[in-house]
């Protein structure tokens, strides 16, 4: 009853923060060692509303059947990777649901690509000729001046996007 309250609770938030990850079980009805999945949805530091909460939901797929189970009546903006589930669900609730991408997800190619390069194995000067280098510094601008942003309602957020990190996205993209 908890659990199911909790839920109730997470969806009355106009913002939500999704992921998933994998892990393996031993026994969950299938072969020991399948991979599965442990879905975290959490209330945005944007909905003062509620109290923070943070759910966790352990299933055997990605599948967006998922989010329909748990956010089939949620009217609000989702934040969460460019995984397809997310884009089946928002794109099955056009009208209520709004999906957001998540910076930090878009950052993961650039620092892989770095890594793979070797990048730390290069002097300063020469990271600095690297593309990813560059993106990554502008992703590095744009989160310390998000983080300057808390405590801000949504809408001095957007100005405040609109005036300081606007640019910097441009760039980036």
């Amino acid at each position: 009853p908890v659990y199911d309250w909790l839920w109730q609770e997470l969806k009355k938030c106009g913002y939500i923060q999704s992921d998933e990850t994998t892990l393996r079980v031993i026994h969950d009805g299938r072969k020991a060692g399948r991979l599965s999945y442990m879905w975290v949805h959490m209330t945005s530091e944007l909905c003062n509303d509620v109290n923070p909460i943070v759910l966790f939901s352990y299933e055997m797929t990605r599948a967006a059947d998922h989010l329909r189970e748990y956010f089939g009546n949620y009217t609000g903006t989702m934040t969460s990777d460019a995984f397809s589930s997310y884009y089946t669900f928002a794109g099955e609730h056009e009208d209520t649901i709004t999906l957001a991408g998540c910076l930090m997800h878009a950052r993961r190619p650039f620092a892989l690509s770095a890594a793979v390069k070797g990048a730390a194995k290069l002097p300063e000067e020469e990271q600095k000729k690297m593309p990813e280098y560059r993106l990554l510094q502008l992703l590095a601008q744009i989160f310390d001046l998000e983080k300057s942003f808390r405590g801000l309602s949504a809408d001095e957020r957007k100005a405040c996007r609109n005036e300081k990190v606007r640019s910097l996205l441009d760039e980036y993209l």
